[in-house]
């Protein structure tokens, strides 16, 4: 094959890895504003304890026991958590950032692999931009994708730049390689195929395979081997498929992503399943043409440069572990998949772009052909990358259009089931997880979530029957047994849905939700020290979890821990600052607490969130007529007593508020239509008959009404001597001054010696002796 042109670049050629990235940040823009999505982000970030919690550093890279041992990626997704406070904007840039600069390690690469300028970046900008990768880069849990490739691409590049220096360097590169390779396992461990590249890389630099170099070699199969064993016993899958029949899937799906990398229309998320029965058809055909592909290789082998099958290698060893042979979950709702391609299309791209090249080479191209056709070629696809990236922009937008595409794709509507039922519209949801279990009855998921929705409609006894099933099945035991604790919980059999949280934990003692379940329930059942104790628990685990922060503070203002319950109802704020129920309760805590300027402001911010909340209204009158500000405390409880008409405690401030300013009317007519509603009132019915007794303004006295509901007030509050001293006063504006008299004594009787009420009631009975009627001032 002739040697790549353009090795030499032009001036104008120089700016193409520049362009090359101008060209990623904007076929990827789109992702910029995208959401988290149904489909493992939950499981990979926004509901991961090695995320969320504040030792999930450490945990990510102690829990080696994890099947998704990926404490590099982990780490990203941590500390982009706590920058990004939780919002997946900046995931997404770093993903672009990331593929971005795996581009340009791979033309830095293939350059130093000896390939010309303007070749080693065309092949490495079809690779970036090509739609496929949209499924590595817009997806964030791909993230694991862009960090191995990332150290991949960088230890090939390290080995490549070293292997023909002098003995220093070379075993200076050659330890670095091996540090990155060691990077790439701990980001995801399909990193294992690396050795095979750096085979290749040596063999296509031209360096001998010494003794020395076989060493150096081998310590990466060693590490891969011990990466890979580890991996191996920490997941064990069955296959669902035998042996010969999962080598005619890996048959048909090596050709498939050929097929699609050349042809990428109606990119998918989930690609419809094959039928296996015809498998014996399409494996045998598959399998005839990659004998017939090896065959022509080995007969042109001597025509073929190293590193077209440096590609090849890449192709056939990264796409070898995704594609059958060796089994995954994955494979019950696909055989293939976007973002199973990702490192293997470096391969294809470069085979393709040696292939290219070959051609334009014997139809004699100039420079100046190859450069526009690269262009256009780069052009073309990152609009269909930018097309692709629109997919993934939420979990809505990714099922709807899979299912466009695969109306049978179980793990659609099973993710889009959950979608909307987390966005409040469970009757699509129903719909979703029914179609699921049309395609598979015994889907433990669609079970599980059937179960929930059940449960959101109060439809106790369906939940139980669709929980117990999931649990008869063996699968997602942990949340089954959850959800049952909150159907018992809901039908008030409090001790079993202690028993139902603490068989949840037994399974995973890692969901912060179970341990805030688990302490709800205990401070039902009266144990309040328990149900703290969860909810710190909790707590460690995810730090920003608002309902437990909520519970427990709840549980400490309880135990009389003011300070500590508004500490937490802050932290439920810094997660959502329109929490209504978090912000009253913390005016309330500030109320008690005489911190004036700070329960004012939170009762008006909850008016400002919810109008409509009487409660807040009236305790925000509360303290501004502690605080002296009478006239605001007024215009706080008429709106509290317009939203709440009747309201006794609302109606008695607002008529003090109101007899305080001489309003002896506006009073009155708080207190009759409160009463109105509700005669069994005896504070209002004494209010409103010391009123009726004693105004100055002959206008609103009436001594016979004063006396009916002074006798409310007296009946109904158990002979209180303050209810007595309004009855005498009726009576004495009545001109029963004996009565009124007696009566008093009677209030006396009652009074605590030397105290002002003590006082005030003896000077009222001296008036009765004397027949005169109290008239206040």
């Amino acid at each position: 094959m002739t040697q790549p042109s353009l090795n030499t670049p032009s001036r104008s050629l120089r700016a193409a890895p520049w362009l090359l990235i101008a060209l990623i940040v904007a076929a990827y823009a789109p992702t910029w504003d995208a959401e988290f999505v149904v489909w493992d982000d939950d499981d990979h970030i926004y509901e991961n304890r090695h995320i969320l919690a504040e030792d999930g550093y450490w945990e990510a890279w102690k829990d080696w026991r994890d099947p998704a041992f990926y404490p590099i990626t982990f780490t990203s997704w941590y500390v982009e958590w706590r920058v990004a406070d939780g919002d997946p904007w900046l995931f997404h840039v770093n993903n672009v950032v990331l593929h971005a600069t795996n581009a340009i390690l791979l033309g830095l690469l293939l350059r130093a692999l000896g390939l010309g300028y303007g070749l080693a970046w065309t092949i490495a900008g079809v690779w970036a931009l090509h739609p496929q990768q949209a499924a590595s880069v817009a997806w964030l849990t791909e993230r694991k994708n862009l960090l191995y490739a990332l150290f991949y691409l960088a230890a090939m590049l390290a080995y490549a730049s070293s292997v023909t220096r002098e003995a220093g360097a070379a075993t200076r590169g050659w330890i670095l390689s091996l540090v990155l390779a060691l990077a790439a396992l701990l980001s995801k461990a399909t990193a294992v195929t690396l050795p095979i590249a750096i085979a290749l890389t040596h063999w296509v630099r031209g360096a001998k395979f010494d003794r020395r170099a076989l060493v150096r070699i081998g310590a990466f199969f060693a590490l891969s081997i011990v990466v890979g064993l580890v991996h191996v016993s920490r997941e064990e899958v069955t296959p669902l498929l035998p042996f010969s029949t999962r080598m005619l899937v890996a048959a048909r799906a090596a050709w498939f992503y050929v097929g699609k990398f050349l042809w990428p229309t109606e990119l998918v998320a989930v690609y419809p399943r094959w039928a296996l029965e015809s498998a014996p058809i399409w494996g045998g055909v598959s399998f005839a043409a990659l004998g017939a592909a090896a065959a022509i290789g080995l007969w042109q082998a001597r025509q073929i440069p190293e590193i077209a099958w440096l590609g090849v290698g890449m192709y056939a060893a990264n796409i070898a572990l995704v594609i059958g042979v060796v089994w995954f979950p994955f494979m019950g709702y696909s055989f293939v998949s976007d973002h199973l391609l990702y490192v293997a299309a470096a391969g294809l791209a470069l085979v393709f772009g040696l292939v290219a090249n070959a051609l334009l080479t014997a139809v004699r191209a100039g420079d100046a052909v190859r450069v526009t056709i690269g262009g256009a070629l780069w052009l073309f696809l990152a609009f269909l990358t930018w097309q692709q990236t629109g997919l993934w922009e939420n979990t809505e937008a990714l099922w709807t259009r899979t299912l466009a595409l695969n109306p049978e794709s179980r793990l659609a509507h099973k993710n889009l089931g959950v979608f909307l039922m987390e966005s409040g519209r469970p009757d699509e949801a129903h719909a979703h997880f029914e179609a699921t279990l049309a395609l598979e009855p015994n889907d433990v998921e669609a079970l599980l979530n059937m179960g929930v929705l059940a449960s959101d409609r109060g439809d106790w006894n369906t939940a139980i029957r669709y929980y117990t099933r999931t649990i008869e099945r063996g699968a997602y035991l942990a949340m089954a047994f959850n959800n049952l604790g909150i159907a018992a919980t809901r039908t008030g059999k409090i001790d079993a849905a202690i028993g139902f949280y603490e068989q949840s934990l037994e399974h995973d003692s890692g969901d912060p939700r179970t341990w805030m379940n688990l302490g709800a329930a205990r401070a039902a059942a009266g144990d309040l020290d328990g149900a703290i104790e969860d909810y710190e628990t909790a707590l460690r685990m995810n730090p920003r979890g608002a309902k437990a922060h909520y519970n427990l503070a709840v549980a400490l203002y309880t135990r009389n821990q003011p300070e500590a319950a508004a500490e937490h109802y802050e932290h439920v704020l810094a997660v959502e600052p329109a929490d209504v129920d978090a912000l009253y309760n913390l005016g309330v805590i500030r109320m008690d607490l005489r911190q004036t300027a700070e329960a004012i402001a939170r009762f008006r911010e909850v008016l400002a969130v919810d109008a409509t909340h009487p409660e807040a209204a009236h305790n925000l009158g509360v303290v501004l007529l502690n605080s002296g500000d009478s006239v605001a405390a007024e215009e706080a409880f008429t709106r509290a007593y317009t939203l709440a008409p009747g309201d006794p405690d609302t109606a008695r401030m607002l008529a003090m508020i109101r007899q305080r300013r001489d309003d002896a009317g506006g009073a009155i007519a708080v207190l009759e239509e409160a009463l109105a509603r509700d005669r069994e009132q005896p504070l209002l019915a004494n209010q409103l008959a010391w009123l009726r007794a004693t105004s100055a303004d002959p206008q609103w006295r009436n001594p016979q009404e004063a006396i009916a509901w002074a006798k409310i007030g007296v009946l109904g509050g158990g002979g209180h001597p303050s209810y007595l001293d309004t009855l005498a006063a009726a009576l004495a504006a009545a001109g029963r001054f004996s009565d009124a008299e007696a009566m008093t004594r009677a209030a006396i009787a009652r009074t605590p010696e030397r105290t002002p009420a003590a006082v005030e009631r003896e000077r009222r009975r001296a008036l009765y002796a004397m027949e005169k009627p109290f008239a206040a001032q």
